[in-house]
């Protein structure tokens, strides 16, 4: 198995380079607009925004690379003799290597971002105000936000990945009706007139119930789609 997960890692390696490639100049990019913005406008505020754009777009963009692993990668790795548990422990641990790939250029961009606030833009302008981190805001976030941040496109792009290879264009509607079920119908019940939402202790109560109905589903959905994983057929198409 691990002669397997590191053939597969090289032979996803062209995708590590790409993610390398987009975080940075994304991040950098954000950067050289933070500073152009401050030096121009010369506003006490400042908004840090390289680290915390490249991590969100990044997870974004990781999202449709895993779903298009599961989708095609699969196919293609049973049509090539590998097992169903091959292929699906290799898809994890990609998208858990590309994940540790992005969350290093974010690293280096933090520290890269906040090397150039202190030293130079902090020194240009003494009157410049403690910046608004835009990671950090994010760091901020209580364990369980920051589980769903970095486990959320992994559990996406294998679940959509995964419906798709199964049932081709039908996998969509699948897709949409788990959102309809995870996001539309929670919000609109944040928006019902009851007695629940008059008071912390009701609303806090519905928001307990919303999210471990939304923990049950996506618990319910990510077995299935294991399931199907494990016996997926092979594609001649």
């Amino acid at each position: 198995m691990f002669r397997f997960l590191k053939g597969q890692f090289w032979l996803n390696h062209p995708d590590h380079k790409i993610v390398l490639a987009l975080g940075a100049g994304v991040g950098l990019a954000a950067e050289a607009l933070t500073v152009f913005m401050t030096l121009y406008t010369r506003e006490p505020y400042t908004v840090l925004l390289g680290s915390g754009v490249t991590l969100v777009l990044g997870l974004f963009f990781l999202t449709l690379i895993f779903a298009g692993h599961f989708f095609i990668e699969f196919d293609i790795g049973l049509s090539m003799g590998a097992t169903r548990r091959r292929m699906l422990a290799a898809g994890l641990f990609n998208c858990l290597c590309l994940e540790g790939v992005l969350l290093a250029v974010t690293a280096a961009l933090r520290a890269l971002e906040w090397a150039v606030y202190v030293g130079w833009l902090q020194k240009s302008l003494p009157g410049l105000l403690p910046a608004v981190d835009f990671l950090g805001v994010l760091l901020g976030l209580p364990l369980w936000g920051k589980l769903l941040l970095l486990a959320g496109p992994i559990f996406l792009g294998f679940v959509g990945g995964v419906l798709i290879q199964r049932f081709g264009r039908r996998g969509f509607w699948v897709l949409w009706g788990a959102f309809m079920l995870g996001f539309v119908l929670p919000s609109n019940a944040l928006s019902w007139d009851t007695e629940l939402l008059h008071t912390a202790a009701g609303l806090a109560g519905l928001l307990g119930m919303l999210g471990w109905i939304g923990a049950a589903a996506a618990a319910a959905l990510g077995g299935w789609a294991v399931w199907l994983a494990l016996h997926a057929s092979v594609r001649s198409e």
